[in-house]
């Protein structure tokens, strides 16, 4: 059974992060991302279904951390297996 936070906790904690956009996801990340599943269409983890997130894979704060562009630090994988590697590697969607 999943669990979901309350609205009022995802805005503050939406709002400590900052948006997308100021975490470094911005136009220039949507083309590298689109660039990096096409030449890695296959989940790094389960290797069975197509890879729609790049991971980084030492986690970054921001864009201004060296390790946010570098291609060593990224994995494609499915939705699922960067759900599960966030919570279990990166501390969850909160750190």
């Amino acid at each position: 059974m999943k669990t979901h936070r309350p609205k009022q906790f995802r805005k503050v904690h939406t709002k400590h992060r900052g948006t997308p956009t100021q975490r470094g996801y911005n136009y220039r990340w949507q083309r590298y991302r689109l660039a990096f599943l096409a030449s890695n269409p296959l989940c790094n983890h389960c290797k069975r279904k197509a890879a729609t997130q790049v991971d980084h894979i030492k986690a970054v704060k921001d864009a201004d951390d060296p390790l946010f562009w570098e291609p060593d630090n990224h994995q494609g994988l499915c939705a699922g297996c960067h759900s599960r590697k966030t919570i279990r590697v990166d501390g969850g969607f909160g750190r």
